[in-house]
């Protein structure tokens, strides 16, 4: 599903970064990641030592992740979905299913907390021949209720359960009437608990598929589903 060509780390700030191949619907993304997670997480400690929890602090934006190349491949595969689209990619991170959106031909805005993840969703939308997407700063837990969005895009981000009152919210404050949500979610299992959070408030499941994506040598089974309002 992927290899890796000439990883050498390069400095940008206090990042290293290499850049990956990925194949994607036959073609070859360029996605420039974070390597040094670990040096990152732990200055995140150090600067949130006195200040009790802040998950939103940990940088998981840095790293490709299985859900994210699975639900790409899904638009790439189903580009009616979100052809001339207005789409929002919640939680962009380095931007891999907002890049297949907009290569499939939708108007996509990038949106993130950490403004540095909206830098390196930039480079790799530029790197990947989109030129013409937005990029904003969002967090899902302000959402406004603008409704302005047909598609939502979501890839992995039911990983923390105090999220999922948020997401929800967000989704309905985001979403255009007749509007869809693509979701993607490695397989966890109180991920169910977020499902049937959804359905409690009036999404419904329209379309459910497993996709195994093979990365580092691991396969995971990722959840692709597409949400709607059930009213």
């Amino acid at each position: 599903m992927q290899t890796i060509k000439n990883p050498v780390p390069i400095t940008n700030g206090h990042f290293e970064t290499a850049t990956e191949e990925i194949i994607l619907g036959g073609e070859v993304y360029n996605i420039t990641k974070v390597t040094n997670f670990d040096e990152l997480f732990e200055r995140m400690v150090s600067e949130n030592a006195d200040g009790g929890d802040n998950d939103d602090s940990i940088p998981y934006w840095t790293e490709i992740w299985p859900s994210s190349i699975a639900l790409a491949e899904f638009i790439l595969e189903n580009k009616e979905l979100v052809d001339k689209k207005k789409v929002l990619e919640l939680g962009c991170g380095l931007g891999i299913p907002g890049i297949a959106a907009a290569r499939a031909g939708a108007k996509v805005t990038f949106s993130d907390l950490h403004p540095d993840a909206l830098y390196f969703a930039r480079l790799n939308a530029q790197n990947n021949k989109v030129t013409s997407a937005k990029y904003k700063t969002e967090d899902w837990k302000k959402t406004a209720p603008v409704n302005e969005y047909e598609v939502l895009i979501a890839s992995d981000v039911s990983y923390e359960r105090t999220a999922f009152p948020f997401l929800i919210k967000a989704f309905r404050n985001l979403l255009a009437p007749k509007g869809i949500v693509l979701l993607s979610e490695p397989g966890r299992q109180y991920a169910r608990s977020f499902f049937s959070l959804l359905s409690n408030n009036g999404f419904r499941c329209t379309r459910h598929i497993k996709k195994d994506v093979l990365r580092n040598d691991i396969h995971t089974n990722v959840n692709v589903l597409i949400l709607s309002k059930a009213n």
